[in-house]
């Protein structure tokens, strides 16, 4: 290697470093072979720092940096949700049965129908989806008012035994907004068969661990909650001469 040999300047080609290094402007370091030492090649005065410097014709840097985004075509499905990566999002409803183009990024998940936005959302993970109130139908947008907490309270109204099911139904799940589904099935019970009957038959379900929406619907519909518990009479233990009692050991 001879000492005083340029190299090309970083995001400059071959032919961009011969002209800069024809101008003196920007030289590369360069390596004496005798002392193993860099030189610094010096521009000259009033030339600025170097040709690939700011002020030297090159565009200014954006004020944000790049995200690199996915696309994705989805089908739009009859609950009005596009799934990316296991993940559900809501659309508007309308949009059912269409075919959408998803944009997605590490933050954000835009849905687009023929070039127009028509959802965004921030990136999420989890089996619960996320969903728009403005994008439900009216009907669903009032049960989705319904939250774990206001679930509680309704169920208290309804009687202890009422209230601890619903509790039960929720636990059971990894998140309690899953037992949502079956505890608003329950409140229709009360609708149907009235307060006393629903209560009697979510304490008949707790007796016998069968904390379902199915087993309190079929206990109503068969009449069984007023069927009183058998109390299970425990016969006496044979006595046998051969076995020890506890006043052997004293």
């Amino acid at each position: 290697m001879r000492a005083g040999r340029t190299w090309p300047i970083r995001g400059c080609g071959w032919g961009e470093s011969s002209r800069c290094a024809a101008s003196g402007v920007g030289l590369a370091p360069a390596w004496d072979r005798r002392s193993w030492r860099v030189v610094q090649a010096e521009a000259p005065a009033g030339t600025g720092r170097g040709c690939c410097q700011p002020g030297s014709g090159q565009q200014p840097q954006p004020a944000e940096r790049y995200e690199l985004a996915w696309w994705k075509k989805a089908r739009v499905n009859i609950d009005y949700h596009i799934s990316l990566d296991e993940h559900l999002y809501s659309v508007p409803y309308q949009l059912v049965g269409k075919q959408v183009e998803v944009r997605a990024t590490t933050t954000c998940v835009e849905v687009f129908l023929g070039g127009r936005r028509v959802a965004s959302h921030p990136r999420a993970s989890g089996p619960w989806p996320t969903t728009l109130p403005e994008h439900m139908p009216s009907l669903h947008r009032a049960h989705a008012q319904w939250t774990p907490s206001r679930i509680l309270e309704w169920a208290a109204t309804v009687g202890p035994s009422t209230a601890a099911l619903a509790e039960e139904l929720m636990r059971r799940r990894k998140y309690p907004e899953q037992g949502l589904r079956a505890c608003l099935s329950i409140i229709r019970l009360k609708e149907k068969y009235g307060p006393e009957r629903l209560e009697r038959a979510c304490a008949q379900a707790l007796r016998h661990r069968a904390c379902t929406y199915g087993s309190v619907s079929a206990i109503l519909r068969n009449k069984l909650e007023a069927v009183e518990p058998v109390a299970e009479e425990r016969a006496a233990l044979p006595v046998y001469e051969n076995i020890r009692g506890p006043d052997y050991y004293h």
